[in-house]
């Protein structure tokens, strides 16, 4: 069946918006992600990366030709096209699965860590895919980047003294998500330019086969590590499941409907693995409570409020003006501000510590505002109000106020997170000392600092974002009154 021309990127080809279908499989894509990344969890130091690469593409193959059992009409309908899905479907199933797991310890990297690389870190390089205009892109990415600081609120909220340290311990590992996460999406990408030419089920099912053939061949190459007790597990199976799942639903998704759904979804997948752990501990379920709830909901909330705006860039721009050369300027000068806020002091840490050698170890530093959730926040309040007022035409009356309301709760979770830092351990403090953070023996404690440029850069996005819903405003009033006045 063919679809959009190619050279619409994966954005949504006419500005039409997702229905209720597609809302359902974006809800159904985010749990399955979060069960993908729990069996991920589950499945490190029990079995063999390259065993459970192999295992779950051809697991996971299996379950895509599950959607069209015709490998044959799906090669005579791609043609050559099938090799170049047959690989996609084996990259995105095993070769990803085999990097993610080989990228893995059993305690490291962290838990919160694996999670935004594998989750968050996805949705936002989804995000950034090509799209029908640069001003579209732009407000999608806007979007993305105040889903990513909320989630780094969430994260860094999880327990504190936090594990969330992103790129200093095991930075190599973490590099090593990433590309995976580069990978995974490159194929979802080709795949889905497929599905727009040819349809979705042919392709899942040359993606399937080409899965199969290539875990097979995978698993012959590593028969020694292919312990015949491991491929019976309920984990591989939940893994190979969800991993399947996520594929054939995200394919799915962009090409019908282009990447913002997709990645709202995995941009929310912390924030649903959060509040099931607040629900459970509010029913008594489960022993302490690890999180600290009022932060990690201010973060939950700042994600959502970023899928918001995401969402809302992927519609067509319903404006007939340019945005007024005042909000231009006062967006130019937050922007200004908050690069200035990402280098200036963002929160205070202070170290005390009893090593094994007896003798107190004491250290006072302060990071930058790149280094907390704050300094991103407003970043992307920043961004995300530029994006709106740099367009060739002004957001309609509608679209202002939802993204002047996503800028207001952003505003006000940044004074909940501004003090939260996006990593625990530093390079020049001993190991021995860092790894006895929150025990008696040593601790860390932040204390916040004056952010006067992220306040400021805040406060100048806010009044331009209200320049453009007066000019919004005044426009639709105009065009209401040409209308009343037409012969």
């Amino acid at each position: 069946m063919p679809g959009p021309h190619p050279s619409l990127g994966t954005s949504a080809a006419a500005g039409r918006g997702p229905d209720v279908w597609h809302l359902a499989a974006g809800i159904v894509l985010l749990l399955a992600a979060a069960g993908q990344y729990t069996a991920s969890t589950l499945a490190v130091g029990r079995m063999p990366a390259v065993a459970a690469g192999a295992a779950v593409a051809m697991v996971g193959g299996l379950a895509l030709l599950l959607v069209e059992w015709s490998p044959p009409r799906a090669i005579r309908i791609l043609g050559l096209g099938a090799v170049r899905a047959g690989v996609a479907g084996f990259v995105a199933l095993g070769a990803v699965t085999w990097m993610v797991l080989a990228s893995r310890h059993t305690d490291a990297p962290s838990g919160s860590v694996v999670a935004f690389w594998t989750t968050v870190f996805w949705g936002l390089i989804l995000a950034a895919a090509p799209a029908v205009s640069i001003s579209s892109w732009f407000r999608r990415i806007a979007g993305a980047l105040l889903a990513l600081a909320g989630a780094f609120g969430v994260f860094g909220n999880w327990e504190r003294p936090s594990s969330f340290s992103l790129l200093t311990r095991f930075p190599w590992e973490q590099l090593s998500l990433a590309a995976a996460g580069v990978v995974w999406v490159v194929s979802v990408l080709v795949l889905a330019s497929a599905a727009r030419s040819h349809g979705t089920r042919p392709v899942l099912a040359a993606a399937g086969l080409g899965a199969f053939v290539g875990g097979a061949v995978m698993a012959l190459a590593a028969s020694s590590k292919m312990p015949t007790a491991f491929l019976g597990s309920e984990t591989l199976l939940v893994l190979a499941v969800t991993t399947a799942l996520v594929l054939v639903l995200t394919v799915s998704l962009v090409a019908s409907v282009g990447t913002g759904l997709p990645a709202a979804a995995l941009l929310l997948v912390p924030v649903a693995m959060s509040l099931l752990t607040i629900v459970e501990q509010a029913t008594g379920s489960f022993g302490p409570q690890p999180l600290l709830v009022v932060p990690v909901v201010a973060g939950s909330i700042l994600t959502l409020a970023g899928v918001v705006a995401l969402l809302a860039g992927e519609q067509v721009h319903s404006g007939t003006d340019r945005a007024p050369r005042l909000a231009i300027a006062l967006a130019v000068i937050a922007m200004g501000l908050a690069v200035v806020a990402l280098v200036a002091p963002g929160v205070h840490a202070t170290v005390r510590a009893v090593p094994g050698s007896g003798e107190d170890f004491f250290a006072r530093f302060t990071m930058a505002g790149i280094e907390t959730a704050g300094g991103w926040i407003a970043l992307a309040i920043v961004v995300l109000v530029t994006s709106w007022a740099s367009g060739r035409r002004i957001a309609g009356r509608g679209q202002a106020l939802v993204v002047a309301s996503v800028a207001a709760i952003s505003a006000s979770a940044w004074f909940m997170l501004r003090f939260t830092p996006l990593h625990t351990w530093v390079t020049w403090i001993p190991p021995e000392v860092q790894q006895d953070y929150g025990t008696e023996y040593a601790g860390i404690v932040f204390r916040g600092v004056p952010v006067m440029w992220q306040a400021l850069a805040i406060a100048t996005a806010l009044v331009a974002l209200l320049v453009v819903v007066l000019a919004s405003s005044r426009s639709g009033i105009g065009r209401i009154a040409q209308k009343g006045t037409a012969p």
